[in-house]
């Protein structure tokens, strides 16, 4: 049943408390938030990224998220999650638990009981959802033109029907045009009628911005830099910080030294050790080791990933601190040799 109207007075409207962040800046509970970027910018990654860090109760890069149970709609399959989902617990150091759910068909969101349908579904699977993530508008629209109005319209009251009946906040993966990769394909409703939207753009360096391009009720401008990073077979997305200048910072200098002392033995350090030995907390760890992907190795031993500074990061570290911190090691081995190189799977 539909949500009842509620009809309320000037003092009743000031005492409404505010709208509460499910992820803070970008998602809002029970909102509507628009991810839109061109193929291959890693919006799935991202998605993927933000609805593990909701469903572990963990902060997003410094941004604080509240726990709850995430549905994503996998509308393109859900090959090669499996391969994201173990890189992201090995980068992150934890286990993803039962609170992520995936569906592996579309959801029809203008078709005729496209939503009731999935809806029945939740009830039967007793599965309430904090987050619903569907990917992509797109595939979301079976027979529907993007650029229409009234299919766009129809769409959005689709996701309407989701957020109205289950309280969760719904998060639309969406394209760009072909001539401008900061345009949204379609129709304009879809700007008008979205809480929050937001921009994955590829630039020039490899790095992808996050921009809050529009915003209802809160300032938007605000940009994020990310990169993508392989981990074992497959890849995850990290902020884009220390890629900016060949010198390293004191804090990266003081995280390099911390992981060769914990390989002076050797055996290379896993990702607790050396965090314990940086005396980092968790986001800013993240950062720094986002920042190091040039001066480390990691290897991937029995699931857990394993690190040790590599020639590179030798040399940086003999620049900064003018002398060898230990001998370097006698071989050396490029860590991604024999991989393939990793993009996201092409959105049409």
């Amino acid at each position: 049943m539909r949500r009842q109207a509620r009809y309320l007075g000037p003092e009743a409207i000031k005492e409404l408390q505010p709208p509460r962040w499910l992820l803070d800046g970008f998602l809002i509970e029970g909102g509507l938030t628009v991810l839109f970027g061109a193929p291959k910018t890693g919006k799935s990654m991202l998605a993927l990224d933000m609805a593990l860090c909701i469903s572990t109760h963990q902060a997003w890069y410094n941004r604080e998220t509240r726990v709850g149970t995430v549905l994503y709609v996998a509308g393109e399959g859900v090959a090669g999650i499996g391969n994201r989902i173990l890189a992201w617990e090995v980068e992150h150091g934890r286990h993803e638990g039962d609170r992520l759910i995936f569906r592996d068909t579309i959801v029809d969101l203008i078709g005729t009981g496209g939503p009731e349908g999935m809806l029945r579904e939740l009830v039967d699977h007793n599965i309430m959802p904090n987050l619903i993530v569907i990917d992509t508008l797109a595939k979301s629209m079976v027979g529907g033109d993007e650029n229409g109005a009234e299919d766009m319209g129809r769409a959005i009251d689709g996701a309407d029907r989701l957020r109205h009946v289950t309280g969760s906040a719904v998060l639309l993966l969406h394209h760009t045009t072909k001539s401008n990769d900061r345009m949204m394909r379609g129709s304009g409703a879809l700007l008008g009628a979205a809480d929050v939207v937001l921009g994955l753009t590829k630039q020039k360096d490899g790095a992808t911005t996050l921009s809050v391009d529009a915003a209802r009720d809160f300032e938007s401008g605000e940009r994020f830099d990310l990169r993508m990073m392989r981990s074992g077979s497959s890849a995850i997305l990290v902020p884009a910080i220390g890629y900016e200048s060949d010198q390293l910072t004191d804090e990266q200098v003081h995280a390099l030294i911390a992981l060769a002392g914990c390989t002076e033995a050797g055996i290379s350090a896993t990702r607790a050790q050396w965090k314990d030995a940086s005396s980092l907390n968790e986001a800013s760890f993240v950062r720094m080791l986002a920042s190091l992907t040039d001066y480390i190795d990691r290897t991937i031993i029995s699931r857990v990933a394993h690190f040790d500074v590599n020639i590179a990061g030798y040399e940086r570290l003999t620049l900064a601190v003018n002398e060898p911190p230990m001998s370097l090691y006698d071989e050396w081995k490029d860590p991604w040799e024999g991989y393939d190189h990793i993009e996201e799977e092409d959105h049409d």
